[in-house]
């Protein structure tokens, strides 16, 4: 994992430690300079008989938190760079699993997909924590010469390690420039990039305030979630207007340890001092992105995913910077011509899109570091017996199955707001019922919710509700969202399962 860690600064003299404060008043003044405290905090990694709070008693509290979380981070990557990072990575298919979902987006920036036609990866693009270089490897390997002629990359990181390991990966392929930004207070120029990526970084944001108490006391530990949402929130105004936001992370986030390829144990326990991962990623998707004061422009894209083993899997959400989110027109679209054709067009787009990204989807759930298979063999989406509910004889208002009906793809499209919940429930389990082992459930339907709907439904609502009977029999394998008509809130968005048994 890389790591874009926190910055310091300042210099003074001054008083006993009493532990991080929250006052926004001027530094409390030091004993020592910002280098030796940093040696300190160097001296406390290498020798664990010191303790915490002894290092940082005769320092500016916040300082030195700052400066315990920023070398604490950096010199973690530094250290384990050189012994055996990219063989962990690589072992354990955490590598795989990025280059899979890579390679799913590449294919939504040659679709042009969801943002009114304009690509995912410009030609200036940020990886906000470059580790070892492999995302921007990953999109070299996908373009042609003159696209990547044309891309400019900044890759920062804050660790030198993990920065000279890019360099010898990437070598003289790209026009890339190097930065050593903190990127809690990045001071890239407004409205500098195109695309900003933020690649396997999310658990070590933290707040070093927070993060030192939390070391120092045994409490409880939390998710960073603030210090989090201000990073992205920077994010949106360094970007581009319609500019394209990246994560990639996996869930559930662990520290993957294999028995063929042991991390030492100093690695793990310095590993576990700064790692505050997002538990559940729906807590990321719904609560940090979709945070509309702090957020007011981002605008969901896609959701995608790669399987890293039996345990986790690796998730790429993409998002763009709408400028006219809270200015696009909340009237909804009418089902008259010419605004049923543009539904219908967005339905089949996304349907379209799937496709493409199910062949990588496909092709990375496989048994890995030495799992048993479990699963059928995965149809591919579209392909074999196909249920379209828009093809389907409706009666009282829902699309029927045939008798003894089994289907490799099973498409409802449209459906979900003209269907109140019971019904829902007893469809999307019947579509399930005829979804052959290892096919697609595809639910596709247009939010914000279309006038004359008689029983609308949030995603969440949605998402929590429509799956209740059949969760256990389905696995997540992307979602996407695909704009009707520039200028509306309105978009169809799509979610597709795989039926596991």
């Amino acid at each position: 994992m890389a790591v874009g860690g926190m910055g310091v600064a300042g210099n003074g003299q001054g008083r006993d430690f009493k532990g991080p404060t929250r006052s926004d008043g001027p530094p409390r003044i030091q004993v020592a300079t910002v280098t030796d405290m940093q040696a300190a905090v160097r001296d406390y990694q290498e020798d664990k008989a010191l303790r915490l709070r002894e290092l940082a008693k005769g320092h500016d509290p916040k300082l030195f938190a700052q400066t315990y979380a920023t070398v604490s981070a950096a010199g973690l990557f530094d250290d384990w760079v050189g012994r055996g990072y990219s063989s962990h990575m690589r072992i354990t298919g955490h590598d795989s699993a990025v280059v899979n979902l890579i390679n799913q987006a590449l294919m939504l920036h040659r679709l042009r997909l969801g943002n009114s036609g304009r690509p995912i990866f410009g030609k200036n693009i940020l990886e906000m924590s470059v580790g070892t270089g492999l995302v921007i490897d990953a999109i070299l390997a996908g373009m042609t010469p003159d696209e990547r002629r044309r891309i400019r990359f900044t890759g920062n990181d804050l660790s030198v390690g993990m920065q000279d390991e890019a360099r010898t990966v990437l070598g003289e392929r790209c026009n890339i420039q190097y930065t050593q930004q903190d990127i809690r207070a990045m001071t890239f120029e407004r409205r500098k990039f195109q695309t900003a990526i933020l690649s396997q970084t999310l658990p070590f944001i933290t707040d070093p305030e927070l993060l030192y108490i939390e070391n120092t006391t045994g409490g409880e530990r939390s998710e960073h979630r603030a210090a989090k949402l201000a990073v992205i929130k920077k994010v949106s105004q360094i970007l581009k207007q319609y500019g394209i936001f990246l994560m990639i992370d996996e869930w559930p986030t662990v520290l993957t340890r294999r028995a063929a390829d042991p991390v030492a144990p100093d690695i793990v326990e310095r590993f576990g001092e700064i790692f505050r991962p997002i538990t559940d990623r729906g807590t990321f998707r719904d609560r940090i992105m979709n945070n509309g004061p702090a957020l007011p422009s981002m605008r969901f894209l896609a959701e995608l995913k790669a399987r890293i083993d039996k345990e986790h899997s690796m998730y790429l959400f993409i998002y763009f910077n709408d400028p006219d989110k809270v200015d696009h027109r909340d009237e909804k679209l009418s089902d008259t011509e010419p605004h049923r054709q543009l539904r219908d067009n967005a339905v089949e787009r996304l349907i379209q899109a799937f496709k493409l990204i199910d062949m990588p989807f496909r092709d990375h759930h496989q048994p890995i570091n030495g799992e048993s298979a479990t699963w059928a063999e995965l149809a591919p989406m579209g392909e074999g017996p196909v249920y379209d509910s828009r093809e389907a004889k409706i009666v009282d208002g829902v699309p029927q199955f045939p008798r003894n009906g089994k289907y490799n793809t099973v498409i409802i499209a449209e459906d979900m707001h003209v269907m109140d919940c019971k019904t829902r429930l007893r469809f999307v389990k019947e579509a399930v019922d005829n979804l052959n082992v290892g096919g697609t459930l595809l639910i596709v339907d247009e939010w914000s919710v279309p006038a004359n709907r008689p029983h609308p439904v949030g995603k969440k609502q949605m998402r929590d509700e429509a799956l209740e009977l059949v969760r256990e029999r389905l696995v997540f394998e992307g979602a996407l969202r695909e704009s009707i008509k520039e200028g509306y809130n309105s978009a169809m968005y799509g979610y597709a399962y795989r039926k596991r048994f």
